[in-house]
């Protein structure tokens, strides 16, 4: 049996998680609150085999899903996602979906070079700093040292 997957949102990340379901093997759906999303006419030319459904986000669509990736900027606490939670139905993001993908695969996004390690650290600690959400990591220098400068932050997931 097939797994159905259901892509909620299709601006560019709803697209690409399309793309890669597709690709994968999954049988895909798409779903968007908007009568007229942005990437509607390349999905429906690119994917002419998969269901899509503007306006709203209609519940019975979540029913039939096994696995309901959401976009960026939607809320798990809109009613028929949080409702495919209740039901047991998997939620994840476009993060988590690719992170799968990328299980196992040694060193992905990791330089080698000491130097190298230690600038990526510092621009991803500089990138994951924003209003309300502090992400920073440790500094390279704290942790070589056993101790860690973590800002004590939000938890990203969080709406505080």
């Amino acid at each position: 049996m097939t797994t159905q997957a259901l892509v909620v949102g299709l601006g560019l990340t709803g697209v690409s998680c399309v793309r890669y379901l597709v690709a994968q093997g999954y049988d895909v759906s798409a779903i968007d609150s908007r009568a007229a999303p942005p990437n509607l006419v390349d999905v429906q030319r690119e994917f002419p085999d998969v269901p899509v459904h503007t306006g709203g986000f209609e519940k019975a669509w979540f029913e039939r899903a096994d696995i309901v990736v959401v976009s960026p900027g939607i809320s798990v606490r809109e009613p028929s996602i949080a409702a495919a939670t209740a039901d047991g139905r998997e939620i994840v993001g476009d993060i988590e979906l690719f992170a799968r993908a990328l299980q196992g695969r040694a060193n992905v996004g990791r330089s080698q070079h000491p130097a190298s390690r230690d600038t990526g650290t510092s621009m991803y600690g500089a990138g994951g700093r924003m209003p309300h959400r502090d992400v920073s990591m440790p500094r390279a220098q704290d942790a070589e040292q056993g101790g860690a400068n973590v800002a004590g932050g939000t938890d990203v997931g969080s709406d505080a």
